[in-house]
């Protein structure tokens, strides 16, 4: 979990709060408070790696944009001797 920027105290504050907010009775209700845990802390997750996509996204764009402007206008001979050098 650390290797993700995940704290596994995170997770058991997230999971003990649950756990006292609905006082499972029984089996089936502590497995359904533990699901609705992981759940949360999945979503969460997802929600950190979306992000990250959108941004790498973005950064590409960007990139490419930057490129684009810096080569504009050089014709087709300067465009291929760049790609060779990338």
């Amino acid at each position: 979990m650390q290797e993700l920027g995940e704290e596994a105290a995170a997770f058991e504050e997230v999971r003990e709060s649950l756990l006292r907010t609905f006082r499972p009775a029984d089996g089936f209700e502590q497995m359904l408070v533990e699901d609705m845990a992981e759940i949360r802390w999945r979503r969460q997750r997802l929600m950190r790696a979306e992000a990250g996509i959108v941004a790498s996204q973005k950064r590409k764009f960007e990139i490419e944009r930057e490129w684009k402007v810096a080569n504009y206008g050089k014709g087709l001979g300067a465009l291929a001797s760049d790609n060779a050098v990338c």
